[in-house]
């Protein structure tokens, strides 16, 4: 599988909060999920709906946890849900 690309690299690792800390001006009617990727497995898992701030916290509680494991190739991200 190939390399992620860099906007979900950036947002592995201890770094990852003050990625997602520009969701917390987000309106809070809007949707969200987190979206985490293993690229070793393949699996890709999203959680949600969210608000844009709860989004953010969610996510960097899951990157917290993946970091712990030693994880460091999965990515988490947040990802805005459009409703038709």
């Amino acid at each position: 599988m190939p390399d992620a690309p860099r906007s979900t690299a950036a947002l592995r690792g201890p770094r990852a909060p003050e990625h997602s800390a520009g969701l917390e001006d987000c309106d809070g009617g809007n949707g969200y999920v987190v979206l985490v990727v293993d690229p070793v497995t393949g699996a890709v898992d999203a959680y949600g709906p969210f608000t844009g701030p709860d989004a953010s916290h969610d996510a960097d509680r899951r990157r917290a946890e993946l970091e712990a494991e030693d994880l460091h190739e999965v990515t988490v991200q947040v990802v805005r849900l459009y409703h038709r």
